[in-house]
């Protein structure tokens, strides 16, 4: 027996002040109600769970955020609503005021009424508001297009030798290098000749299209709705489409909206040569060239695409060839009988008089949804116009005013797309809110039962060690009996 160290006393003691911090620590969760309540209980998780909570907070506003819009779009259609109200009388006035039972009298005062509801549309355009933004007013858009043409070749005419690479068929609408030697049309007529050279030597043609066989007026009108094009050398995709009309005379551009200059960023320009003037060939390539070196090129040299050039041997003939040497492979020509077909293609959205309202949609940065507004009042309807002052003027305007409640119309139909639009979106903020908040629950909250367990474990442990810390203190007076 000793007295100096007690170490069962000791022993006991070190592992009652561990139980006592496992105990702590269960405490602290069952009071708290969550598994970590410090980064040191879980680093991980606590990072995962902190995002998770990030994006369920980022998604309950988003969801206000949602509501907030829905009630702004709700105070934008009751005020379409209202003007389209206004609408429908102003529409039964003017009908009414085109019954020639009414005399001017009548008229004037059916007008008066008129002026009335056009001042309160006006009012109501310009005064609906949702938290001070006036809701119909300022954010219209609209939409920006640009024409394309595109030019199809279906037949060949047979009446305009065309020279293509040798042993080729030369069929209408095909692209072909240059080459040299016999050349066959796809209607089987045989053109024989040796390649040509520019002035200076440098490069060979790559098509040539010989006018000197329309010699009479009567050839020239055969040539009615057929044509060529002059592609670009550099692949751009840059075309200048010339087509043949018999009811018209000299060489006419025909399209709009495109830039006729070398380099330009349209697909294809359409030229009308009016074939009614000519009685030679020569009479035609001496207009072509003079046109495509005023017109297309824009400058001084019979230029077309951008490096290709066009000249002529005899005067009767048309030769397309590269302008250096390496380049005959580039210059195209097309000929046959062109499908000319334009269409009005978007490029992008114009907004007028202000921005894109956005309603922040989401959690994260840019997930937004834009609203564009609608800009209505007396001078976007242009209401002035309607005027009953007479049965013809009151006919005008039932037509003028139906024009005006198709155009609220569909602007009450995208009000209301966006309506259903933001109510599918609140709906998705909150689902995913709740299903966020299940998953960081499982990742962060304490398991009760579990932790009730350990902490009634804890207990006994503790209760043990307390009796048996007791004991080993009390062994060393035994020492005493033996010193008495």
């Amino acid at each position: 027996m000793v007295i100096q160290h007690n170490l069962p006393a000791s022993f006991t003691n070190r592992q009652m002040g561990v139980n006592n911090k496992l105990i702590a620590k269960n405490t602290e969760k069952l009071s708290s109600g969550y598994r970590i309540n410090r980064s040191a209980d879980d680093a991980a998780c606590l990072s995962i769970s902190e995002k998770m909570r990030g994006q369920i907070r980022g998604l309950h506003a988003a969801s206000r955020n949602a509501q907030d819009g829905i009630s702004l779009l709700n105070v934008t259609d009751g005020g379409l609503h209202e003007i389209q109200s206004i609408l429908q009388r102003i529409r039964e006035l003017s009908v009414q005021a085109a019954n020639d039972t009414y005399i001017s009298a009548d008229r004037c005062t059916i007008q008066k009424e008129i002026l009335q509801l056009n001042d309160e549309v006006d009012h109501i355009g310009k005064s609906t508001e949702f938290n001070t933004i006036k809701v119909l007013q300022g954010y219209n858009a609209e939409l920006i297009t640009r024409k394309e043409t595109t030019v199809v070749y279906s037949e060949h005419q047979g009446l305009v030798n065309v020279m293509g690479k040798q042993g080729q068929t030369v069929q209408c609408g095909k692209h072909y290098p240059l080459g040299d030697g016999t050349y066959t049309l796809n209607d089987n007529t045989i053109v024989s000749s040796d390649p040509l050279q520019d002035s200076s030597g440098l490069a060979e043609y790559s098509y040539r299209l010989n006018f000197g066989v329309v010699a009479s007026k009567s050839e020239w009108d055969k040539l009615d709705g057929s044509g060529f094009t002059f592609q670009c050398t550099l692949g751009c995709g840059q075309e200048f489409t010339f087509k043949f009309d018999k009811t018209k005379s000299g060489i006419k551009d025909e399209t709009t909206k495109a830039s006729i200059m070398s380099g330009g960023t349209e697909n294809n320009k359409v030229f009308n040569v009016g074939t009614s003037k000519y009685s030679k060939g020569s009479d035609f390539i001496k207009d072509l060239l003079d046109f495509i070196s005023k017109e297309v090129h824009g400058s001084a040299g019979n230029h077309v695409g951008h490096d290709n050039k066009i000249g002529t041997t005899d005067g009767s003939d048309l030769i397309v060839y590269g302008s250096a040497k390496g380049d005959e492979n580039r210059g195209y020509l097309i000929v046959g009988k062109p499908e000319i077909t334009e269409k009005e293609v978007p490029v992008g959205v114009n907004i007028l008089n202000g921005k894109v309202l956005n309603i922040q949609a989401g959690a994260n940065s840019g997930q937004l949804i834009g609203i564009f507004l609608p800009h209505v009042d007396r001078e976007e309807l242009d209401m002035d116009r309607v005027i009953v002052n007479s049965s013809k003027n009151a006919t005008k305007s039932i037509s003028y005013v139906d024009e005006m409640i198709e155009r609220i119309n569909e602007e009450r139909s995208r009000i209301g797309a966006y309506t259903n639009r933001l109510e599918h979106t609140y709906a998705n903020a909150d689902n995913m809110a709740e299903n966020l908040q299940n998953s960081e629950s499982r990742i962060r909250d304490a398991n009760m039962a579990d932790e009730m367990v350990q902490f009634s474990s804890m207990n006994v442990i503790q209760q043990a060690a307390q009796s048996v810390l007791a004991q080993a203190n009390s062994s060393p007076e035994g020492i005493l009996a033996l010193i008495s």
